[in-house]
């Protein structure tokens, strides 16, 4: 009884309990803090490596875009002291061809100096691969792109010559359902080899297609190349055309008649215009807008006075709303970046077609072109040169002006009309489908018609289809009308 009685006693003494349970929980509280500073050590770590790893990759791309643009200026160099093609692409090769460019002109990151090394090196026909490896610390990334070295002729831009066709076709025509074609046509034969089923015209196919129904799908003239390796004409459903005999003649190639596309002039700076309401622009000297935004269904008018105007604008949005010339001056609207049509805008409606003149630059990029379209019920009245963009216009559309065109696709759909003395596409697969009307003569690369579209030849003097190519002066700098570097194949991680 007394042993019981003596461990109950010390089994029941409570005296320093409160020191074990304050050592216990400084304990737990240790090891957590230890844990948890771990963590957020750890943490900062990986923020701070992910951190690198993303800015390496900005400063291999500013890398990328810095050379490009040095490279540019050492091409417009070149271009300028050698009338020569072959000359200026040699030294081009030789200016490129294995350069090693070291760029370190970046701010510290968090200590740290970022570099980006970047190299050229031969990648075809006057093709280069520009590769930009981005450092900071021991992170690297690597982008590169692809660009070409192109040669622009020095002599005078100037208008093609143009013919009495109402289709002048690179390689075939095809017409189905009752589309026709009223006037004459004009074929080199230059049909491409087979093996792609998105090409109409391969090197099995007729010249000339013709089926559906009717007779007088085509009423003028059937004039082929001397050179044509093909010269079928095919006419299925006992369709008969009126002058069947094709007449031999001198091929004419067009796209080597596509103008330069101009170099934009430098203006004076205008602010940003955002028109919801009804507003007039009173030019009274050439200017450069970054923007013009036109919506809320309002009218921008743009007045030139008596004497012909310039703007340059980055982005042209009628989002809802329309443009109106007023004076008796013309107006050169240059694009740099985007067009964009919505609603039912218009652009000129009812106007002097021959008073407005539209430049829309290209993409740079040959495998991304930009695109031109008009639809529900858009409308412009001018002349159009779209450096490489795809043109587009279907709805009820109505376009009336002349085309330059660089772009390799140009459809007319959906009851659209387009009344242009000419439309000058020699690289575009044209279409013209369901309903579609042309008042014209076009000079394309393909031609297909469908459904009861119908071009009916214009006739017109060559001066009528001349664009005011700007001239170099004050404006304009000393620098040739075109790129002379165009990028294949954008900037990427590699």
């Amino acid at each position: 009884m007394r042993r019981f009685v003596f461990y109950n006693k010390y089994f029941k003494n409570e005296h320093g309990l409160s020191l074990f349970i304050v050592l216990l929980v400084l304990v737990v509280i240790s090891i957590m803090g230890i844990s948890l500073m771990s963590m957020a050590t750890s943490n900062i770590k990986m923020n701070a490596s992910n951190r690198d790893y993303q800015s390496t990759y900005y400063i291999a791309e500013a890398g990328a875009t810095k050379v490009l643009y040095d490279i540019e200026k050492e091409l417009e160099r070149l271009y300028n002291e050698n009338e020569n093609k072959d000359d200026f692409l040699e030294l081009a090769r030789y200016e490129l061809d294995g350069k090693v460019i070291i760029y370190n002109k970046f701010e510290k990151s968090f200590g740290k100096k970022p570099i980006a090394t970047v190299t050229v090196k031969k990648n075809g026909d006057n093709a280069y691969l520009l590769t930009s490896v981005g450092k900071i610390g021991n992170s690297t990334r690597t982008v590169e792109t692809i660009f070409v070295v192109k040669w622009t002729s020095k002599a005078t831009p100037t208008s093609p010559i143009f013919t009495n066709r109402a289709v002048y076709s690179d390689s075939c025509i095809e017409l189905t359902g009752s589309a026709s074609i009223d006037g004459n046509v004009g074929l080199n034969g230059n049909l491409r080899s087979s093996g792609n089923a998105n090409l109409r015209c391969t090197k099995n196919s007729p010249l000339i297609s013709v089926s559906g129904g009717g007779n007088k799908r085509i009423s003028g003239n059937i004039y082929i190349s001397k050179d044509a390796i093909n010269k079928e004409i095919m006419l299925h459903n006992n369709i008969v055309l009126p002058n069947p005999k094709p007449i031999m003649t001198d091929s004419i190639n067009y796209k080597e008649l596509m103008p330069a596309f101009p170099l934009f002039p430098n203006l004076s700076r205008h602010p940003i215009i955002d028109c919801n309401r009804n507003f007039t622009l009173v030019l009274n000297q050439d200017y450069y807008i970054p923007e013009i935004n036109i919506f809320s269904n309002s009218q921008l008018n743009i007045n030139v006075g008596n004497s012909d105007k310039e703007i340059v604008v980055d982005n042209l949005n009628i989002t809802n709303g329309h443009i109106n010339l007023l004076g008796s001056g013309k107006l050169i609207i240059y694009v740099t970046k985007e067009i964009t049509l919505g609603a039912a805008s218009t652009i000129n409606e009812n106007g002097d077609s021959n008073q407005l003149t539209v430049y829309y630059k290209g993409s740079r990029y040959t495998t991304s072109p930009k695109e031109f379209t008009l639809g529900g019920s858009q409308k412009m009245f001018g002349s159009l040169f779209a450096e490489d963009a795809n043109i587009r216009f279907t709805a009820g559309s109505v376009f009336q002006g002349n085309i330059y065109s660089g772009g390799t696709s140009f459809i007319i759909d959906g009851s659209a009309n387009a009344k242009s003395k000419v439309i000058f596409a020699p690289n575009a697969d044209f279409q013209l489908l369901s309903g579609a009307s042309i008042k014209g003569s076009i000079i394309v690369n393909s031609f297909y018609g469908s459904g009861g579209s119908k071009i009916t030849f214009e006739q017109f003097d060559g001066d009528d289809f001349e664009l005011p190519l700007p001239e170099v002066g004050s404006n304009h700098a000393n620098s040739p009308s075109t790129e002379l570097l165009s990028i294949v194949k954008p900037i990427k991680e590699k």
